[in-house]
């Protein structure tokens, strides 16, 4: 079985943005680790949410309860054991889930991470490790700034290279895909 995390050796690159040359290192473990570390900090803990859920079901689910004692008739009676029955059945399936979650390793590959990435902040984050490297004092914020002046090509070109995959486009970072 291959490894999710590094099938291939991301090579550093350059972008030009805010009027000078920004050169972002590998997407390696370090990379990744102090990413990660990161992410844990901005993803909510799968347990208390978890907890929380099932909390707000079990106050309906008692709701529900108080309702059936006051409840006479037969058919009335049957619908509210069933949402009761389904509230149960739902405080069981995230908890269930919570404990999954919780226990789960936050991986490269995880969902969570994917989303993280794909956001803003994420972006700017990774960003901004990449570019530590070479540019230690450099912010989020202002890898925020160089991902936006350096223009998509520029930065889809960038990811391509610290994953270890050939950039979209020739430049001097390296070479035109092959024909």
């Amino acid at each position: 079985m291959g490894s999710i995390i590094a099938p291939h050796v991301g090579r550093e690159h350059t972008v030009e943005a805010l009027g000078q040359t920004w050169t972002a290192g590998r997407f390696d473990l370090a990379v990744w680790d102090k990413f990660l570390s990161w992410a844990r900090t901005q993803l909510p803990d799968p347990m208390d949410v978890a907890e929380r859920s099932c909390l707000r079901l079990a106050a309906q689910e008692r709701r529900l309860v108080e309702e059936l004692a006051a409840t006479r008739g037969d058919a009335e009676k049957a619908e509210l054991r069933g949402r009761i029955a389904d509230l149960q059945a739902a405080q069981t399936h995230v908890a269930r889930i919570g404990l999954d979650k919780g226990s789960s390793y936050l991986a490269v590959s995880s969902p969570e991470v994917t989303s993280l990435l794909g956001s803003p902040r994420g972006n700017a984050k990774a960003l901004a490790l990449l570019l530590a490297k070479h540019h230690p004092d450099v912010t989020e914020d202002e890898a925020s700034l160089i991902a936006l002046d350096a223009g998509p090509e520029q930065m889809r070109d960038l990811w391509a290279a610290v994953h270890g995959k050939q950039p979209a486009s020739p430049g001097k970072n390296g070479s035109a895909p092959a024909a």
